[in-house]
Parts: structure tokens; sequence; C-alpha cells
């Protein structure tokens, strides 16, 4: 709803209680926003300003992920895994989402990390025996 207020053009924008924000405000569904907001169990009410503002904030940072991923990315043009892998493990400000994300690898450095630990345990126990 647009009320006009005593200044001559300019406008004051109120949103009705009774009804949420446009879909066309935002490129998110609202409806599926609400459902992921109520999918908390401390969550019982939700209004419709709350839905719109982080439909809008997450427009954001998925923009902002998406702008800092393609930088980071062999081609310009194409925003791949690795791109967004690689700005999320180098900002400190996305540590939240570095284990969603980790930076991919080769099955054979993976290998090597899960068998780099057991000859460190083997290691450190022959280490021990040695000194009793």
């Amino acid at each position: 709803m647009v009320t006009e207020n005593s200044s001559p053009g300019k406008e004051n924008f109120k949103m009705s209680a009774k009804k949420t924000p446009s879909d066309a405000l935002t490129r998110l569904p609202l409806s599926r926003i609400r459902t992921i907001m109520k999918s908390s169990p401390n969550v019982e009410s939700i209004g419709p300003e709350a839905i719109f503002t982080v439909s809008k904030c997450t427009e954001i940072f998925i923009q902002y992920m998406s702008e800092e991923g393609l930088a980071r990315c062999n081609s310009k043009k194409i925003l791949d895994y690795k791109g967004i892998a690689e700005f999320v493990n180098t900002d400190a400000k996305l540590n939240f989402l570095a284990e969603i994300l980790p930076r991919k690898m080769t099955f054979r450095d993976a290998k090597k990390l899960l068998q780099s630990p057991d000859e460190d345990e083997s290691d450190s126990e022959e280490s021990s025996e040695e000194g009793d």
C-alpha cells in the first residue's frame, strides 16, 4: 500500500500485516523461505516482513558468493564449484561453510590423507615403546 505524506513528491511505503510482500520483489519463492524458517523447532510464527527480509538477504548473499567465486575461477565466464570452494576456504568470514564446501581433491590425495594419520599413530606408539 502506498500513501502520500504531507510533503509533495515523497511517498511512504507501508506493508499491511495481513499481506506478504509480492513475490515480484524477490527472486526466491517466499513460500519456500517460510517453509524452511518454520522447519526450525524454536520458531512458532513468522511475520511477512521477516520472510521478505530473509529472502532479500539470501539473494544478496548468493550474489556475493557468485561474484567472488567467479573471480576465483579459471574461466571468468563459468562459475564452478572450485571457484566457490576456493573463496569459502580463503575468506575468514565464511569459515562456517568450509565443511559444507571443501576444496576438491583427487582420490590419490584423499587416500594419502587417510593413510598419513595411521602412520603418525604407529610412529607415536613406537616412540612411546622405545621410551619404556
